[in-house]
């Protein structure tokens, strides 16, 4: 992930308020213009949503394109689901 997302997210965060959606999707175009929309950053979830890790790896390229940083809820606290999404960009 471009290190310039996280340091202006995190710029933000310490100066104002960050704006964000939680959104049901799988599709990448939501993704992408939910950062043009203005949007800080997007919650994909792999808990309770549509999505899997392979379906991920491309919300969060649309997520980078779009300048929204995308933060990955996992279905599990252990280390190789963590692992797995860190691995695809998260």
């Amino acid at each position: 992930m471009p290190s310039n997302i996280i340091r202006m997210f995190k710029r933000k965060l310490h100066d104002d308020f960050v704006l964000g959606l939680f959104p049901k999707t799988s599709d990448p175009g939501f993704i992408e213009i939910m950062g043009y929309g203005g949007f800080d950053f997007v919650i994909i979830d792999l808990e309770h949503g549509p999505n899997s890790v392979q379906s991920a790896q491309n919300l969060i390229r649309a997520a980078e394109i779009g300048g929204v940083l995308p933060i990955v809820r996992v279905k599990e606290g252990n280390s190789s689901v963590a692992g797995e999404v860190l691995d695809i960009g998260a």
